[in-house]
Order: C-alpha cells, then structure tokens, then sequence
C-alpha cells in the first residue's frame, strides 16, 4: 500500500538525519547521507501511487500543482528558517536538528 510505504519511508529517515550531527569522520557522514537521500527517494517516489489511490487519474495534474506549490513554499522558508536557528543557537547542528524535528512531526 503507497501511504504504508510512504510512512516507512519518512520513518526510516530520522535515524540518518539525527546521525547526522554525531558522524566523526567522513565515511559515517557519506553512508549517513546516501540513506537519507535513499529513504527521502523513496518517499518521492511514492507520491504518485498515493495521488492515484486517493484522488484517482482525474485529479492527478492538480494534486501535483499543489505538491509543487508546498514544495516550493518549503524551499523559500526552510533556509532562512535554518539560519535563524543557527545564529539564534550559535552551533551549526541546530538546522540539522531543526530539519529533523520537522521531518519527526510530518511522520506523525
């Protein structure tokens, strides 16, 4: 069932994205972010199953318009929302935690 899986996927990627902030070298950073790169893939991917199931192929065009429009809403206000907290907290790791305790809320 796609909202099953897209679930999963969200699910599977807090751990990486905490870990994030505790990698000691390189290497743990790489496999830490090709996770969360592979598990936010398949969530993605999982979209147009879900549109289909839910809305039907009649709806498909417009509920990407909206995907878009939050997407892109969400780009324009993550970074600056991200620099606040770091300059607010005064440690670069309060983006990657900020980051994460958005993606927390959004699997719930």
């Amino acid at each position: 069932h796609p909202l099953s899986f897209s679930a999963l996927s969200i699910t599977l990627v807090l751990p990486p994205l905490f870990l994030l902030t505790i990698c000691p070298g390189f290497w743990s950073f790489m496999v830490c972010a090709s996770l969360f790169g592979l598990f936010t893939g398949c969530w993605v991917a999982a979209m147009s199953p879900i549109f289909i199931r839910i809305l039907g192929p009649d709806l498909l065009s417009s509920a990407f318009g909206l995907l878009t429009a939050i997407r892109g809403t969400a780009c324009l206000v993550g970074p600056p929302l991200a620099g606040f907290a770091v300059d607010y907290f005064a440690d670069r790791l309060a983006a990657i935690v900020l980051s994460g305790v958005c993606m927390t809320g959004s699997s719930l």
